[in-house]
C-alpha cells in the first residue's frame, strides 16, 4: 500500500522500485539484474533503496499499480512484441504522471540504427521519453535521477514526499504495488 507521508522523516529510508518492461532477460549483453547491481553499488545515498521488478508486456499490472513506479525502463523488445498495445498506449497518451521517468533502452551495436530508432521513438511518443542506446547512457541517466530524487538532500527528499503523496492521492489508500 502506498501511504501519504505526513512528514519528510516518514520517507526515510526511501525505497524506489523501477519497473522493467522487457521481452528479453538481457540488455547490452548483460542480465538486467547485473545492471541494477551496478547502479546500486554506485548509489551514494544510504537512505535510498533501489529495487526493480520485471514484467513482459503480457504481464503488465493494472494502471493503478503501474503509476506507483516512479521509473520505468522499457526495453525496445517490449514495443515490438505482438501484444505491446498496452505499453504503447501508456507511452502515447501520456497517461502516467508527469514526474514518472520513462527510459526506452535500444541496445544495438549499430549506431545508425540506434540514432534512427531514437528519432522515431521520440517523435511517436511523449517528449518526456528518454531513449538510451548505450549501457553507459542508461546507467548514468538512472544514477543521475537517483542522485536528484535522493532522500539524502533536502530538495530530493521534498520531491520524493511530493511525488509519493501525489501518487497516493491518485491511487487511494487500498492499493499495493505488485
Amino acid at each position: 500500500m502506498i501511504d501519504r507521508y505526513d512528514t519528510p522523516h516518514e520517507a526515510l529510508p526511501h525505497e524506489t522500485t523501477v519497473l522493467v518492461v522487457s521481452q528479453e532477460k538481457t540488455c547490452f549483453g548483460r542480465e538486467f539484474t547485473a545492471l541494477f547491481d551496478e547502479i546500486r553499488s554506485n548509489n551514494v545515498c544510504d537512505h535510498l533503496i533501489i529495487e526493480e521488478q520485471y514484467h513482459t508486456v503480457d504481464e503488465l499490472p493494472d494502471y493503478d499499480t503501474l503509476i506507483q513506479y516512479g521509473v520505468w525502463v522499457v526495453h525496445y523488445s517490449a514495443l515490438l512484441a505482438d501484444d505491446s498495445d498496452a505499453i504503447r498506449s501508456y507511452l502515447e497518451d501520456e497517461s502516467v504522471p508527469d514526474e514518472t521517468q520513462i527510459v526506452v533502452v535500444f541496445d544495438t551495436n549499430d549506431d545508425q540504427l540506434a540514432s534512427d530508432a531514437t528519432k522515431n521513438l521520440q517523435g511517436e511518443y511523449s517528449d518526456d521519453l528518454v531513449v538510451t542506446s548505450t549501457e553507459t547512457e542508461l546507467v548514468y541517466y538512472l544514477l543521475g535521477h537517483f542522485n536528484t530524487a535522493s532522500p539524502c538532500t533536502a530538495a530530493g527528499l521534498a520531491y520524493l514526499v511530493s511525488w509519493n503523496n501525489m501518487v497516493a492521492d491518485l491511487v487511494g489508500p487500498f492499493r499495493d504495488a505488485d
